[in-house]
């Protein structure tokens, strides 16, 4: 499968989404197209990468709100891509792996971590994040 991005997409943008390295952050003001940045390089990542599962990638934002706008565009910016797929096996395979993705705020990602992991890193499975008022 071939991802491609519209002609007119702007340097620094095709730069972000084609970007080899393995970590890339995106920070710009609001309404600058950090979340097509992002879903457009998600998606090129399962796309070009034969083994690559939703579960593989981290994809962290600070708002709950933000988190699942990511989710939601890269969903629907997935399917759509996929749609002419001629690896049927593989879109199920990515489609199906979302369910597991890791994308979220960066506090939902560390309860996730200490709920999946805790006994091995020595922490209650069951500790919450707690708020400024619950730690006075």
């Amino acid at each position: 499968m071939k991802f491609f991005l519209p002609p007119d997409t702007p340097k620094g943008q095709r730069d972000a989404i084609t970007a080899n390295n393995k970590l890339i952050t995106v920070g710009a003001g609001a309404g600058t197209g950090k979340t097509w940045v992002l879903s457009g390089r998600y998606i090129r990542l399962l796309i070009e990468s034969e083994n690559l599962l939703p579960a593989n990638i981290l994809t962290l934002t600070y708002t709950d709100a933000a988190a699942e706008e990511m989710k939601s565009r890269i969903i629907e910016r997935l399917e759509k891509e996929l749609e002419h797929s001629d690896n049927p096996e593989r879109k199920r395979e990515i489609l199906d792996g979302l369910a597991d993705s890791w994308i979220s705020t960066i506090h939902s990602f560390a309860g996730r971590l200490i709920r999946e992991s805790g006994l091995s890193l020595d922490i209650d499975p069951t500790a919450t994040v707690i708020n400024n008022q619950q730690a006075q």
